[in-house]
């Protein structure tokens, strides 16, 4: 059962992975990943509204147009920090089937939020921290 609080979260998550998206085309990586550091020293979330961010961005990203592990992942962070927490994007590289491949997760107080688990993240070598 969806409550309202969840329909406003899944809303919201759905207008952020468009945001997150064109933020990402007209500023560029770099000049998004600045405004990302800012909010570094809060709180993490509790548990339970990690699991209802990730689940929101998972839900409105069906309704997206293909969004990418990092637009993903910057759209949970915002969500958090709209709400006063914090959770950092990592992104990792691995070689698999001959050419690199990148993805992007969000970790908040060691726990994976979105994006894999441990074990299936563990193949990635770490290239930065958001």
């Amino acid at each position: 059962m969806i409550l309202w609080r969840d329909k406003w979260l899944i809303s919201a998550a759905f207008i952020l992975l468009w945001l997150v998206r064109l933020a990402l085309w007209l500023l560029g990586y770099n000049r998004m990943t600045r405004r990302l550091t800012l909010a570094a020293h809060r709180p993490a979330p509790p548990a339970r509204l990690a699991l209802r961010v990730a689940e929101s961005i998972r839900l409105a990203s069906r309704l997206t147009v293909r969004p990418t592990c990092l637009v993903q992942a910057v759209a949970a962070k915002w969500l958090l920090v709209l709400r006063g927490y914090s959770a950092q994007v990592h992104i990792g590289v691995r070689k698999g089937n001959g050419a690199f491949e990148a993805h992007a997760w969000l970790v908040s107080d060691n726990r994976i939020v979105l994006g894999g688990d441990w074990e299936s993240l563990s193949s990635y070598r770490p290239l930065m921290e958001l």
